[in-house]
């Protein structure tokens, strides 16, 4: 049986479509993880290893949830808000691509409690 040419999924739009529910479903799925893991008012505790870029573990209050990135069988997300410390007062602006895995770990992610 001879393989399709190149570019027939472009020219047979049920394959298209095919191809594309595949590729939201799956992306769908990510988001809605992420979306459960980590959301803007937690803090988030890393250690260096799962994240990028900085030195040391990572403690920080999140404002916002950016971009997922998959690279094969790594997931990154990306993370803004502002970076807290034990040792220094105040707090600074902070933005980090985290290993979805690592949100994942026991107590990396603090999340407030209700107020009601």
């Amino acid at each position: 049986m001879a393989s399709p040419p190149l570019g027939a999924a472009r020219n047979n739009p049920d394959a298209e479509t095919r191809n594309n529910a595949h590729v939201s479903t799956d992306a769908a799925a990510l988001t809605a993880e992420v979306r459960k893991l980590v959301q803007p008012g937690d803090t988030i505790t890393i250690p260096e290893p799962y994240y990028y870029l900085g030195n040391g573990t990572l403690r920080m209050e999140v404002s916002s949830v950016g971009t997922i990135l998959q690279i094969g069988a790594l997931v990154l997300v990306e993370l803004r808000g502002w970076e807290t410390s034990r040792l220094l007062p105040g707090r600074s602006p902070r933005r980090a691509a985290v290993h979805l895995a690592a949100l994942r770990l026991p107590g990396a992610v603090t999340r407030p409690l209700d107020p009601e």
